[in-house]
């Protein structure tokens, strides 16, 4: 029985994030209903690793249409949020990292960034604002988990017992 209703929620979930139509590991929605009158539409959107590593990158992968071009200047907004912890981070969509050939109204981007190794572990809320100039094509909210690093822990824990051993 258990198992049915394991199934059951699953099936829901992913009925749940259909409804949403953005595909993609990064349980992406919009920030104000369902994204339909949003000038951007976003098909799919991955983060990898799933959960985020203190002092290692994650890979955002997107792909959507934009009912208005791009151009030179447009840019993604991330804003981070724990508790009071705030951080702000702006990608330009048509120049570095994962740009597009602007102008362009097909999105098709992966970019890396960079999680500071002293961000507290833990969920955080993401908001990523699609911008082009001034006009905010699109706004989308997620959850991300941050790990402390492993390979760290564990050279610290190592490092805690000699310690204790050298001071006996």
């Amino acid at each position: 029985m258990k198992f049915l209703s394991i199934f059951a929620l699953a099936a829901g979930l992913t009925a749940v994030a259909a409804d949403a139509g953005i595909s993609g590991n990064a349980g992406l929605e919009y920030c104000k209903g369902d994204g339909k009158d949003s000038k951007l539409q976003l098909d799919e959107v991955n983060i990898e690793p799933a959960n985020a590593i203190r002092g290692q990158s994650v890979r955002i992968t997107a792909k959507g249409t934009s009912k208005k071009e791009l151009h030179t200047g447009a840019e993604v907004v991330l804003k981070f949020k724990k508790g009071i912890i705030k951080k702000t981070f702006k990608k330009p969509i048509c120049e570095g990292e994962g740009a597009i050939q602007c102008p362009s109204k097909n999105i098709d981007t992966s970019f890396s960034q960079f999680i500071p190794e002293k961000a507290p572990a833990g969920d955080w809320k993401v908001e990523i604002k699609v911008k082009d100039g001034k006009d905010e094509l699109a706004c989308f909210k997620t959850k991300i988990h941050v790990d402390k690093d492993p390979e760290k822990e564990k050279k610290g824990d190592k490092e805690d017992k000699e310690d204790k051993e050298n001071d006996q």
